[in-house]
């Protein structure tokens, strides 16, 4: 038997293991070689598709695709009840030690947020969200970067500090999540300020046509919370970006004279 047959002799039958709910005999049959994103189908769909939480799981944590690479799939999944788990095991520590964590970051952002056109539909609780806003669930996925940039580019709306502080049905905001993640963060790197929690809050460019706003979100925050954000640094950037903005202004106008 040549390699190609065999490869797909294996991938066959790691499919079926799938479809039966099989882990062990899954788990051999990518020992033997077996492709986990086999072009004959996705063995993460198969899995949401059987309501199997944990062959789904499993194949997660080896690395699968957590979507299909068809995107009329994306409905399928993002109706699945499995949504709520499928953005927990994708949380940015996971994540960060994924072994193509962009590639992986990505597909959960099209998953989750493709469907999202304004603001207003992060600021609420949709269907099948499982009680989270689209604030909170990107908040809990790791994602908040991401939607702060998707944000940017909305010229009619824009998120308010007070937007981060809303609590879901569950009972946590935005800043309960990301302050959360951040502790941890702290302790596990012992450092006085972790690059991660709600430091992403201030990423540079959102609030640069409102930096008032930045300083009352700043100024609102848990005292528990406050050293994740490096708030002197911050205000410096802001400075240095305001002299660059009058040192432009005068260079235009000298141009035109």
């Amino acid at each position: 038997m040549d390699t190609e047959t065999e490869k797909k002799r294996l991938n066959a039958l790691f499919l079926a293991a799938v479809q039966n709910r099989s882990i062990a005999d899954a788990a051999a049959l990518l020992d033997q070689g077996a492709d986990i994103d086999t072009r004959l189908g996705s063995a993460f769909l198969t899995a949401v598709r059987n309501n199997d939480s944990s062959m789904a799981a499993f194949l997660v944590k080896k690395g699968a695709r957590i979507v299909s690479p068809c995107r009329h799939h994306y409905q399928e999944l993002k109706s699945s009840p499995l949504l709520e788990e499928i953005t927990l095991w994708a949380e940015a520590e996971k994540i960060a030690h994924h072994k193509d964590g962009a590639r992986h970051k990505d597909d959960l952002f099209r998953l989750i947020f493709g469907s999202y056109t304004t603001l207003q539909d992060l600021k609420e609780e949709r269907p099948g969200s499982q009680g989270f806003t689209g604030l909170t669930l990107a908040a809990k996925a790791g994602l908040m970067h991401e939607i702060l940039t998707f944000a940017l580019d909305k010229k009619d709306d824009r998120l308010e500090p007070e937007n981060f502080f809303i609590k879901d049905r569950l009972g946590q905001s935005v800043v309960d999540i990301l302050g959360a993640t951040g502790e941890i963060e702290q302790n596990l790197q012992n450092k006085p300020a972790s690059p991660g929690g709600l430091s992403v809050l201030f990423i540079p460019g959102f609030w640069d046509d409102a930096p008032q706003k930045a300083e009352i979100l700043w100024q609102k925050l848990p005292e528990k919370f406050k050293s994740q954000v490096s708030i002197d640094a911050w205000r410096h950037a802001v400075n240095i970006q305001k002299i660059d903005r009058m040192l432009g202004k005068r260079r235009q106008a000298n141009c035109g004279r």
